[in-house]
């Protein structure tokens, strides 16, 4: 007789909230998505969407329903003669439940 390994799927990685999310991105286009309830954060190239989504909840006690994950490539910008990049940016979009929201959006005085 053979012993069954029971299989078992690949956990996500155990990170702190600090080695995930790098900042919340404050554009026009991310605050009329706070509108919708879904908010925008700039995250390290090697996080997922499980690690998004625990480090959001764990940091802003809120209730995740989907992240969606966006690569935005670097550009080439030319200042004066000299061509120089912009760095590539990994976004996450993270879409709260209803009637829940997180204050990132800096207010007016």
């Amino acid at each position: 007789m053979e012993a069954k390994k029971e299989e078992q799927a690949p956990k996500a990685l155990e990170v702190s909230a600090e080695g995930v999310l790098r900042r919340p991105r404050v554009t026009e286009k991310a605050s009329t998505a706070a509108e919708r309830n879904e908010y925008v954060f700039e995250v390290y190239p090697e996080t997922n969407k499980i690690q998004v989504k625990n480090a959001v909840e764990k940091t802003y006690k809120v209730n995740v329903l989907n992240v969606n994950m966006v690569n935005l490539p670097s550009k080439v910008k030319r200042i004066g003669k000299r061509l120089g990049k912009t760095a590539a940016v990994r976004k996450a979009i993270v879409r709260l439940e209803k009637g829940q929201s997180i204050d990132i959006m800096p207010r007016k005085p």
